[in-house]
């Protein structure tokens, strides 16, 4: 399977219009951690970071739904 990875709204509804698989950096942290290649926690922190420190903008509503998936697999 092969993905353009993009965040920027404008460039990821031009390759879809083209045809082209999109995937965001968040789709991507998911994806490691759904393979088990992130813990977790490792990728709520790496999430975070993201957010906090690099300006990635996730809605409130989206990282409230991620914590709150990621945050019940800490205690599994």
């Amino acid at each position: 399977m092969d993905y353009v990875i993009l965040d920027d709204l404008l460039a990821r509804r031009k390759a879809q219009r083209l045809g082209i698989k999109v995937m965001g950096t968040l789709g991507v942290m998911l994806l490691l951690n759904k393979r088990g290649l992130l813990s977790a926690e490792e990728t709520w922190q790496k999430i975070s970071l993201l957010t906090k420190q690099h300006g990635l903008y996730l809605s409130p509503l989206i990282l409230q739904q991620i914590e709150t998936q990621l945050v019940g697999s800490f205690y599994q």
